[in-house]
């Protein structure tokens, strides 16, 4: 299965919990921001970090623009 581990965070601290899963794993970590349709669609599964700022989850956006690539995947 090839995995992938996309995050967004305000102050740093998510990116380093992503670097730590990714150390962990072998799995390839990136900001949202660089995360293309095409490398979602290319994972069978994905792990999703966000940092919640002023209660709202910051990659809230990004979810709701791929939300229909993202809704088949575990």
């Amino acid at each position: 299965m090839k995995g992938l581990i996309i995050y967004k965070g305000v102050y740093g601290a998510t990116q380093q919990y992503a670097q730590w899963i990714a150390d962990e794993t072998n799995l390839p970590e990136m900001p949202s921001y660089e995360c293309s349709r095409e490398d979602i669609v290319n994972s069978d599964f994905l792990i999703i970090g966000s940092s919640v700022y002023m209660g709202r989850l910051s990659i809230k956006e990004w979810l709701n623009v791929n939300l229909d690539i993202l809704s088949g995947k575990k």
